[in-house]
């Protein structure tokens, strides 16, 4: 208690983000309602501070109460106006809510440096016109994020020139706008959220052409976005092999670095490199100290008369700010700067012993620029990387440069400083490890090898190297061009180095979702566990806690791996992955085991976005999911297949089933090859084929007579040569029927209409995403299903699900679930009754 009594900016900035937390997680878990804080809530914090600043001078513990209670409540009217802030009525949001389908005609200003993301850019847009039936003008306001296709340019109205898009310039463009939503499935990423803190509750797409620029921007963002885009074209004209790294390096543009090196960069645990933060802006602040240090002790007056290393260290900030501004001035390139900021005033102020209270100075600065980076999982693995450098290396000299003493051996010179860069990568890993695990569900075994090779090789060679060819880009090409080759050649050999790393075996794997209580314990264990070896007389009493803490987490893993692979009923989850097809039925064995099948995995167009990394696999993670047993494609079209892929590659599939109608994807077909999965083909010729699934029996009902079906063209037609599977679990039955439409569901009838056993279903999954030509009448009369689950995106351009075949399900008195609206549907049966939960709506018999 004594330590935190002279740290009071710890307790104060831990009360200020507890209040920001509160009410953030308030705000998601009541989004779309009316939300507003109690009524005072201002005055309270007023008069809490008022008594704090009267009693700070005193040694009233009054003062600590006090002053947590105001940060408290700071940190609670610092983030309501983005979590609970009304919309304004002229807001864009509340004109596209009852909007058609049609497109949106809009006007507004750039905000934010334009972000290339492979083969798109991410531009946002503060809208102040709407432009209604071609010519009427109305008023609006609202950010949006938009997407455009190719990089961040356009074509110029009366040529064919490619005009550059920068902060302040003032666009017009057309979109179908939407409101932002995620996919909702239990441990799915908030995107919605995520936009929110950003001031973002719309977003669209602007197809090529119609993005207009109606006028340039002024002032300094502008000028500095025309630096950035002189030295981006630099750098393509050097000819380097790798300029998109450089240019993530210079400008802080990611989109360039291609994906085939941004997965070698994770697998080896260094893909922190790529983005710019606290390191690279700490590396800039070191440099820049060196040569300040060096030039201003050149004058023995000056060095006589001031304290040259602190000139030095102020005179490095000012080269740190400039950094921040050209990499764009994103959120974690602010953060490292206030960071680093912090940090130099700190020694400025002959404070930096009081290391805890910087850090927490610098989060209460971060907190107060941008109270939503608490979410941020950069602000996190910032933060939690100082604090467990600052705590364990320290321990871990001590126990060295102790045992070297007794040794008669000396630690110094650049062994020490070897020995030193390593205990930081190692501190920095152990710290962020549980932190990388609940966002990406990824944990890099090779990380402290690799990071203490490459990082130094980047940070010290790479980094300047660029940033110098940055600078001479303005005053002498030529030397530019020749540093640009020296950058290249050493980011040459840290990607070699990558390269090597990210393919040692089990370099990079992934993990299931630790829950928040297991990463508390890993961090109560860690400091523990350095507690111990620090020694002192509390070694004894930090041992025992060590212990309990250690037993607790074991103990608590093992009844959660129990729960996740042990049940006694059927479930199915149809998860929402936008427009598409992904089922997860669960099935306990007759030892309660469970096994799990993936019932198709969706895929959208993008080869940046992956529904089986994306989607499916954070649900699976979330929900401690480590194995899928089977996988069933009910026909190989991208929204059905592309997602499989990922999860036949890491989650120990066993057996892959189809009916063999089409081809399967190349990538998908490379996996199952490599992973030796089984391929069962399956179908209903000469009779449907049945399997066994743990206490679940699987009988294929469709294709059937006509196993390859033509379209109009002649083409083998994939959605009416859908495998239809219906699974039987005791007396509960569930029918998954692909994609067929009029002509399958004929067939299905034709053949079964004798044999009523195999038709009648508790559960349909609806044909072909509700479209109209599907789920017909005598269908849906013929199997008799309660309830019906509808697959699609919301808002889809195909217009599903069709209103005719909504009225058939509620002329047959079937209840629907639909993923665009219900989000993600579980099914769960005991043998008898049906219990069916929407995951945004709640449960319902």
């Amino acid at each position: 208690m004594n330590w935190l009594k002279h740290r009071p900016l710890i307790v104060f900035v831990t009360a200020m983000g507890a209040g920001i937390l509160i009410v953030g997680s308030y705000s998601g878990s009541c989004r779309g309602s009316y939300r507003q804080l109690p009524a005072g809530i201002d005055i309270i914090f007023v008069i809490s501070t008022l008594i704090f600043l009267v009693t700070l001078s005193k040694d009233n513990p009054l003062k600590h109460i006090f002053g947590a209670f105001s940060f408290f409540l700071l940190g609670v009217l610092i983030i309501s106006p983005i979590a609970l802030g009304e919309i304004s009525p002229d807001h864009i949001k509340t004109h596209i809510e009852s909007s058609s389908r049609s497109a949106h005609n809009i006007e507004g200003y750039v905000v934010g440096a334009p972000e290339y993301r492979g083969k798109k850019t991410r531009l946002y847009v503060d809208v102040d016109t709407l432009i209604e039936d071609g010519e009427v003008r109305r008023s609006v306001s609202g950010k949006v994020q938009l997407t455009i296709g190719g990089d961040p340019y356009y074509d110029g109205n009366d040529d064919t020139e490619k005009t550059a898009i920068m902060r302040g310039d003032r666009v017009s463009l057309t979109s179908r706008l939407k409101q932002t939503r995620n996919f909702a499935n239990p441990g799915g990423f908030d995107y919605e959220w995520w936009l929110e803190r950003r001031g973002v509750l719309v977003r669209g797409y602007v197809r090529n052409g119609t993005l207009k620029k109606l006028s340039a921007g002024t002032g300094l963002l502008r000028y500095v976005d025309e630096l950035r885009l002189r030295i981006g074209g630099v750098i393509d004209s050097a000819g380097v092999e790798n300029a998109g790294i450089i240019k993530a390096l210079s400008i802080g543009e990611k989109g360039y670095i291609p994906l085939d090196k941004k997965e070698s960069f994770a697998k080896s645990g260094t893909s922190h490199l790529l983005a710019i933060s606290g390191l690279h802006v700490g590396f800039v602040a070191v440099i820049f100290y060196l040569i300040f240090y060096w030039f201003l002790r050149r004058s023995e007056t000056l060095t006589l008369a001031v304290d040259v290393k602190k000139w030095a260290m102020g005179a490095s900030l000012m080269p740190v700010f400039i950094y921040g501004l050209m990499s764009g001035g994103s959120v974690s390139t602010q953060r490292a700067v206030i960071m680093v900021t912090a940090v130099v005033a700190a020694l400025l102020l002959n404070k930096l012993r009081e290391v805890y209270s910087t850090i927490a100075l610098a989060a209460v600065v971060v907190l107060l620029i941008s109270p939503s980076a608490l979410w941020d999982v950069g602000f996190q693995l910032s933060f939690m990387a100082v604090i467990t450098i600052v705590y364990v290396v320290p321990i871990l000299e001590g126990v060295v440069k102790g045992r070297g003493e007794e040794g008669g051996v000396k630690h110094r010179g650049f062994f020490s400083k070897v020995r030193t860069l390593f205990f930081v990568s190692f501190a920095a890993i152990l710290g962020t490890a549980p932190i990388l695990a609940m966002s990406f569900n990824r944990v890099s075994l090779s990380a402290l090898v690799s990071n203490s090779i490459i990082v130094p090789l980047v940070g010290f060679i790479s980094v300047p190297l660029v940033l110098f060819s940055a600078a001479m880009s303005f005053i002498w090409e030529g030397l530019a061009a020749l540093t640009l080759r020296l950058a290249d050649t050493s980011l040459s050999i840290a990607v070699v180095l990558v390269e090597f790393f990210a393919e040692v075996p089990y370099s990079s794997i992934w993990v299931t979702t630790p829950t928040v209580f297991e990463v508390l314990l890993y961090y109560i264990i860690l400091a523990l566990f350095f507690g111990v070896v620090k020694g002192g007389s509390r070694r004894r009493y930090l041992a025992s806690m060590l212990l309990i803490s250690v037993v607790v987490l074991v103990v608590n893993v093992a009844l959660a791996h129990r729960s996740i692979n042990y049940r006694d009923n059927l479930s199915v989850t149809f998860l929402d992955i936008g427009q598409g097809d992904s089922a997860l039925l669960e099935v306990p064995e007759s030892n309660g085991r469970v096994v799990r099948m993936l019932i198709d995995g969706g895929g959208f167009y993008s080869d940046t976005f992956d529904t089986g990394r994306d989607i499916i696999a954070p649900y699976l993670w979330h929900r401690g999911i480590e194995k899928i047993d089977y996988i069933l494609l009910s026909h190989p079209q991208r929204d059905h297949a592309k997602g499989l892929t990922f999860i036949a590659d890491n989650f120990g599939l066993e057996e892959f089933l189809w009916s063999g109608v089409g081809e399967l994807r190349d990538d998908l077909s490379k996996v199952l090859k490599e992973r030796g999965v089984k391929v069962r083909f399956m179908g209903a010729i000469p009779q449907p084929y049945v399997m066994n699934m743990g206490e679940a029996t699987v009988t294929v009902l469709a294709p059937g007579r006509e196993v390859r079906k033509k379209d109009a063209k002649g083409k083998v037609d994939l959605n009416e040569s859908s495998l239809v599977v219906r699974i039987d679990y005791e007396e509960s039955s569930i029918l998954f029927s692909g994609d067929i439409g009029e002509r399958g569901e004929a067939e299905i009838l034709a053949d079964y209409r004798e044999t009523p056993g195999l038709l009648n279903i508790d559960v349909l999954k609806v044909p072909h995403h509700g479209s109209r030509n599907s789920s017909g009448k005598e269908f849906i009369e013929a199997l008799s299903p309660s309830v019906a689950v509808i697959s699609l995106g919301k808002d889809n351009i195909f217009g599903f699900p069709h209103v005719d075949t909504l009225k058939r399900f509620e002329d047959g008195a079937v209840r629907v679930y639909r993923t665009d609206v219900d989000g993600a549907v579980t099914v769960t049966s005991d043998g008898n009754d049906i219990i069916v939960k929407g995951y945004l709506t709640g449960t319902a018999r």
